[in-house]
């Protein structure tokens, strides 16, 4: 989210949110407005101090599945509006 914040504007993310409603299970709002991925993968890389691991290795399948994972609880808890 650290990285959203900086690449989005807080009208941008509130958008994000709203639109989350609407969408489909395991769909984001946020590729709409810029490549969600790359955003992902700064943080995470963040986090891990260094780069994402990219070829068919055991750590490169835990890596998916650990930002799948993140992202899921990102657009669940940060990124879609609550109904009031």
């Amino acid at each position: 989210m650290a990285q959203l914040r900086t690449e989005l504007s807080a009208s941008t993310i509130e958008a994000i949110r709203q639109r989350n409603r609407a969408v489909s299970p395991g769909c984001c709002a946020t590729h709409d407005f810029c490549d969600a991925n790359v955003v992902m993968g700064a943080d995470f890389e963040r986090c891990l101090r260094r780069e994402i691991t990219m070829d068919d290795s055991p750590l490169a399948e835990t890596e998916r599945g650990l930002r799948i994972a993140a992202w899921e609880i990102a657009t669940r808890e940060h990124l879609t509006a609550k109904v009031r």
